[in-house]
Parts: structure tokens; C-alpha cells; sequence
């Protein structure tokens, strides 16, 4: 699947976060950059869209997992089998997770 650049950061940061939950904040600060002002609402937004491409149901996410007034973490389930992955690439940048 296709992610924009800004998709590709956030889900990145999440993954290498290795199921430790990262703020809003964290993530502004990894997608956008540190010191740009953007809304804390856009990673919402973000987090949306990545889990309409990602996720098997979007409403009831497996993957990209919030934490109620914190922020997201990402989980992957322990069962799933590898020939189940799915590559995520953007540009020439690419990552692959079951």
C-alpha cells in the first residue's frame, strides 16, 4: 500500500516505539519536526487515514491502537503469520510488518 510522506513518519515512529504508547506531541514532533506549529488534532486526522490503508476494519483497529488522552501505540497481534505481511512503502522508503 501507498502512504504519504507524513503517514510513513507517524507509523515509523510507532513501530520502532516497539508498544510503548508516544503523545501526540511525540508524534507532531516526528512527522512534522520539532518546532513547527501544527495542531495535535492532525495526527488524528493522520491516524485516520493511515488506518482506512492499513487496517482489515478501521473502526475497531488491530494495529494503530489509542491510548485515550495520550496518545497511539502500535500493537501487532503475536499470532500473525508472515506470509500475512504488508509492505508499506512511500517514495523510495519502504517497511514491511506482519
Amino acid at each position: 500500500i501507498s502512504v504519504t510522506p507524513i503517514e510513513f513518519r507517524l507509523l515509523s515512529a510507532l513501530i520502532r516505539a516497539n508498544g510503548r504508547t508516544l503523545t501526540r506531541q511525540q508524534l507532531l514532533d516526528v512527522a512534522w519536526g520539532d518546532g513547527t506549529y501544527v495542531n495535535d488534532r492532525a495526527v488524528d486526522n493522520h491516524i485516520t487515514h493511515l488506518r482506512k490503508k492499513i487496517e482489515p476494519d478501521p473502526d475497531a483497529p488491530r494495529y494503530v491502537i489509542s491510548v485515550r488522552g495520550v496518545g497511539y501505540r502500535f500493537q501487532v497481534e503475536s499470532h500473525t503469520k508472515m506470509n500475512d505481511s504488508v509492505v508499506i512503502r512511500t517514495g523510495p522508503a519502504f517497511m514491511m510488518f506482519p
